[in-house]
């Protein structure tokens, strides 16, 4: 049973028209998308060659900061790795822009009376003639080259995707009819995401994606109660998350306090693709040494700079520091966010006049956590995404289908 809405009959018509436009603009722009690879582990281990998988699958699709990478979940559980596409300067650029890019102010989001109003032209300009915005198209290409090494991966079509992508605030403002990622999914021939639920998102923040790979994500209940009922002893939101993602290309670091994962980020601030400390820079280096120095009171800098603007209660308990990206797995790498979590849990014994350090506290504690396959981590996280979503199963795995198929009886009625 699939929990998504198919692609509306407007969606349908519009499709084969957009992709001409589509077709048309990448003919004429630069490509988006440099190079592909293939994980080893980019199959079951039950499947031999020339046999048909059976049963539902999940993709996940991660649009990362400087490449993209897909998974497969499995309706035995597996969610393995698919391909890996490295992005051109073009694309990287374009992440960098997004990221720093402010949040629609409310008048101009869909919820406001101007954005409301702008949506509707939006709509109606859509059913005369929809040219994708550039920003769409770049991010379509990168979904169609993770579509298309996918599929011949696996050797199946894919329909659907579950999308994560680094936070941006200026999309939060979008509506399921005027989406970025929607765009960029119907370009590439891909169902749009349309949510059945107020808070629903047509993708995931990295962040969120990347918890719910190492099953750390919080509300896994409330998603199958049916997103507005509470659940008996089940928090909906915790501390804050200090997202680090290293890749060859660049740094993206952002905070953002830990809420249910199928919601947005929320207080998500201080984001920044920072391509002064990608990998590449620390083995281009004269010094190397003198990179990880660096690196390290960039990163403690950070952590100082959102201690002083975050005086809500959630501040006061511990923070994650959750670390993934291609490159994470770098030994110096590791050496600094070792030292650079200590430093955090210093901050408060060193300087307990600062703001957010409470009376005699001595820090508030700080949990490291790398994700155990820190390249596809994000995109197996939007796998499962998607996975809760297409299947009923997924709720009684976790003992909650009794009050999930009330809910929806309730709805229906």
């Amino acid at each position: 049973m699939f929990f998504f809405s198919p692609a509306s009959q407007r969606h349908s018509r519009l499709r084969l028209r957009d992709l001409a436009v589509f077709l048309l603009l990448s003919a004429t722009a630069p490509p988006c998308i440099a190079q592909v690879e293939i994980p080893n582990t980019a199959s079951p281990s039950s499947k031999s060659p020339g046999d048909k998988i059976l049963g539902p699958i999940s993709f996940g699709f991660d649009l990362g900061q400087s490449y993209g990478t897909s998974a497969a979940r499995f309706e035995n559980g597996t969610t393995i790795p698919l391909a890996k596409i490295r992005g051109t300067n073009g694309y990287a650029a374009l992440m960098e822009t997004l990221v720093a890019q402010a949040s629609t102010p409310h008048w101009l989001s869909y919820e406001g009376t101007i954005g409301r109003l702008h949506g509707l032209f939006q709509t109606l300009k859509r059913s005369l003639v929809h040219v994708p915005t550039e920003e769409a198209r770049v991010l379509a290409e990168m979904v169609a080259a993770l579509k298309t090494a996918s599929e011949a991966t696996l050797q199946t079509q894919i329909k659907a995707v579950a999308v994560t992508a680094p936070w941006v605030d200026a999309w939060d403002g979008q509506n399921h009819d005027d989406s970025v990622i929607n765009d960029a999914l119907l370009l590439a021939g891909l169902e749009p995401w349309k949510g059945r639920w107020e808070e629903a998102r047509d993708y995931l923040g990295e962040a969120n994606a990347a918890l719910a790979s190492e099953r750390r994500w919080l509300c896994q209940n409330n998603w199958c109660a049916g997103h507005w009922v509470e659940v008996e002893e089940e928090t909906t939101s915790g501390g804050p998350l200090f997202f680090v993602s290293f890749t060859n290309r660049s740094l993206y670091t952002s905070f953002q306090r830990s809420t249910c994962y199928h919601f947005g980020s929320e207080d998500h601030h201080l984001a920044s693709i920072d391509p002064r400390y990608g990998l590449d820079h620390a083995n281009q280096a004269e010094s190397p040494a003198k990179f990880w120095s660096e690196l390290r009171l960039h990163l403690t800098s950070l952590a100082k700079k959102n201690r002083e603007r975050d005086r809500g209660d959630h501040s006061q308990l511990p923070l994650t520091m959750l670390v993934t990206g291609e490159a994470a797995e770098t030994p110096e790498f590791l050496d600094v966010v070792r030292d650079v979590a200590r430093d955090i849990e210093q901050l408060c014994t060193s300087e307990p006049k600062a703001v957010g350090c409470k009376e005699n506290t001595t820090g508030g504690g700080v949990e490291l956590v790398i994700l155990d396959d820190p390249t596809y981590g994000p995109a197996k996280g939007a796998a499962f995404w998607l996975w809760t979503r297409m299947s009923k199963g997924y709720c009684a795995e976790i003992g909650i289908l009794d009050q999930y198929d009330m809910v929806r009886d309730h709805v229906e009625l």
